[in-house]
């Protein structure tokens, strides 16, 4: 995965779990052409490198940054 692509896929995801846009794994990895496991990394990076709270709401079937839920 190249650097610029793999920013870029960051941020479309970032974008979205911002917003609250709803999905599982397999809707967001179709909106940006990558794999559900992919989403997995990437949503692991924002976790890990990044320190956001992202969680997954069963409910609204979303992901979101905890501290705007």
């Amino acid at each position: 995965m190249y650097t610029i692509q793999k920013d870029e896929m960051l941020k479309q995801l970032k974008i979205m779990i911002a917003g609250n846009i709803p999905g599982t794994a397999e809707v967001m990895a179709q909106k940006i052409t990558v794999s559900r496991r992919t989403v997995f990394r990437l949503i692991n990076h924002l976790r890990v490198r990044e320190q956001q709270d992202i969680k997954f709401c069963k409910k609204r079937n979303c992901y979101f940054l905890k501290n705007n839920h």
